[in-house]
């Protein structure tokens, strides 16, 4: 009797464990039939990376279809000629090559960046430092990633690449890692047209291709662009040359709009009657919200950008806001 007990629990349990397997299967089957190739970046002729809906990423061959690379978290690749591509697996940064499928620096480092001549940025210790192509140290790990900083490329560019120290100031140093420009701002940008732009607080300056101080950084607002330098200063903005002193417009503006006020009449249907103002309004982008002037309808500047918000309330009248509306001053401009 006992046997025949044993007998009728053992078939139980194998008929559980093939209706488990059974289930089982049959669920990975649906999520594989309901996973689709999200994304892909082709490396080169040979090898492609992946990801999946699911999350999965991995690098494969193109004409075998062999994994040669899974379970990564990112991988990211430099420019068209860097032959290698930083990847990050199991929370470490390492190199793939992209034509050869190697991987030629194994993930070991706490964070890594692409290549950019040469050279690549590591962090190791909580310390950046760079190494060459074939992972030796050439700058040993000397400099602060500070909160905040994830925004800095760790690119070198014309033989500098801008670092923190231990105080998060800013400066740039050379392929020895020297400093060139000693670290004494909150930011220093890439470099755009032979130009990097400098910032400091809320205060911004142009740094020349040969490092010195080409504009003061004083200014509100800087861009560099193919013709020069958009500066705005004191609601004016004007485009600089790139020697940072000829003026090459004196006048800019992002947007115009014209202005205008209630006459206290209203049509037949109950709309009131508006009439537009003698000026128009203009407005200067500035990191703390958009400023606006007044110009006439020659394009002349009447006033400049520094009010938040202005409003007519007359052909010649305007209330004017200054500092988001905590303070409001009244324009009377007559014939």
């Amino acid at each position: 009797m006992k046997i025949f007990w044993k007998v009728i629990v053992a078939v139980i349990a194998f008929s559980l464990l093939g209706i488990m397997i059974v289930l089982g299967t049959a669920y990975i089957k649906s999520v594989e039939r309901h996973t689709y190739l999200a994304d892909n970046k082709v490396l080169s002729d040979k090898y492609v990376y992946e990801e999946f809906s699911n999350g999965k990423k991995r690098v494969k061959n193109r004409a075998t279809q062999q994994v040669i690379l899974d379970r990564l978290e990112w991988l990211v690749t430099g420019d068209k000629a860097d032959s290698l591509a930083v990847f990050c697996r199991k929370g470490k940064r390492g190199y793939l090559n992209c034509y050869t499928g190697e991987v030629v620096i194994p993930a070991q480092y706490e964070r890594a960046w692409v290549f950019s001549e040469g050279l690549a940025a590591v962090m190791s210790g909580g310390k950046i430092g760079f190494i060459d192509r074939q992972g030796r140290t050439v700058i040993p790990p000397t400099w602060s990633y500070p909160v905040g900083s994830q925004e800095m490329d760790y690119l070198f560019k014309g033989g500098y690449c801008a670092v923190f120290d231990n105080a998060r100031q800013c400066g740039l140093i050379d392929r020895n890692g020297q400093w060139k420009v000693a670290p004494r701002y909150d930011y220093i940008y890439m470099p755009e047209e032979g130009l990097r732009i400098l910032q400091k607080g809320d205060r911004w300056g142009v740094l020349g291709d040969s490092l010195q101080i080409l504009m003061p950084v004083e200014y509100d607002w800087l861009k560099i662009v193919p013709e020069g330098i958009v500066c705005i200063q004191g609601g004016k903005q004007q485009v600089i040359g790139k020697d940072g002193k000829t003026v090459v417009r004196p006048f800019v503006y992002d947007a115009i709009l014209p202005l205008y006020y209630s006459t206290g009449e209203y049509f037949d249907n109950g709309e009131e009657r508006m009439n537009r103002s003698r000026y128009f309004s203009y407005s200067v982008w500035n990191p703390k919200g958009n400023r606006y002037g007044l110009m006439d309808a020659e394009g002349k500047r009447i006033t400049e950008a520094l009010y938040s918000d202005i409003e007519a309330l007359s052909e010649d009248l305007y209330l004017c806001s200054i500092e988001d509306g905590l303070y409001r001053i009244t324009l009377n401009y007559n014939r």
